[in-house]
């Protein structure tokens, strides 16, 4: 593989990969929150065809790291994605992010998701989360009302924390490099904006610790594919700014 110089380079190789692979159109609400030289630009959106990009409640130019990305407090700091659950396909969905430090291993934090508004339940939900014993938990149109999957041992990990779905029987989800078949029947998707270090902007709780350089949303995708380009890139933007 070729040795990447410039952080230009890095941004390249990876949207060139992505097409290449035949994710790059999954993609539709995606930032790169690492290689900036400040937040403001961080929180550029990749595909501005489809997606607005984030708005951020709370954070500050401190809270961010060109090389590591953006740090959450657990307490009050998120973006809004500005992207609603119900706008990917009830069958046709995905959601991930990259993780350069992992969330708490003793305390409920979301790193991604949207559950929809209280008193709905039981409706679709998205979420990436952990639930106090260090375990990833994935939603993809379902609810936590029913058995949630889970990766073990995973959640204060750094790494690519993704889940697909491509159907209406089961969804994938990927963390630390392992992937689980979930069994799981898709429900209606409910209208709430994703949040990222929470959970839905529209009343924003279970708050993330966590420093994450990536997160997208859209349609589904090969979660192998978009790991391995998201970690060249991880990669390729710390070896030009180091």
């Amino acid at each position: 593989m070729t040795q990447i110089v410039s952080l230009v380079e890095a941004f390249d190789s990876f949207i060139s990969g992505c097409k290449a692979d035949g994710t790059w159109d999954s993609l539709r609400a995606s930032c790169v929150i690492a290689g900036w030289s400040n937040l403001s630009g961080a929180l550029t959106p990749l595909r501005p065809a489809f997606d607005k990009g984030p708005t951020s409640v709370n954070f500050v130019n401190a809270d961010y790291n060109s090389e590591f990305g953006l740090l959450g407090n657990g307490v009050d700091k998120y973006l809004n994605t500005n992207r609603d659950n119900t706008t990917d396909l009830r069958n046709n969905k995905h959601l991930s992010v990259y993780l350069t430090s992992g969330m708490s291993a003793t305390s409920i934090e979301v790193a991604l998701g949207s559950r929809g508004l209280a008193g709905i339940l039981p409706s679709g939900t998205s979420l990436l989360y952990t639930n106090a014993d260090n375990n990833m938990y994935y939603e993809v149109n379902t609810t936590s009302l029913t058995d949630t999957p889970v990766i073990s041992g995973v959640g204060s990990l750094p790494g690519f924390i993704g889940a697909t779905r491509s159907g209406s029987a089961s969804f994938i989800a990927r963390g630390n490099g392992t992937e689980i078949l979930a069994s799981q029947s898709s429900l209606a998707p409910v209208s709430g904006a994703y949040a990222v270090f929470a959970r839905t902007p529209e009343s924003p709780d279970r708050y993330s610790t966590c420093r994450l350089t990536f997160y997208s949303i859209g349609l589904s995708v090969d979660l192998g594919l978009l790991d391995r380009r998201t970690t060249i890139l991880m990669s390729g933007i710390q070896n030009a700014i180091t």
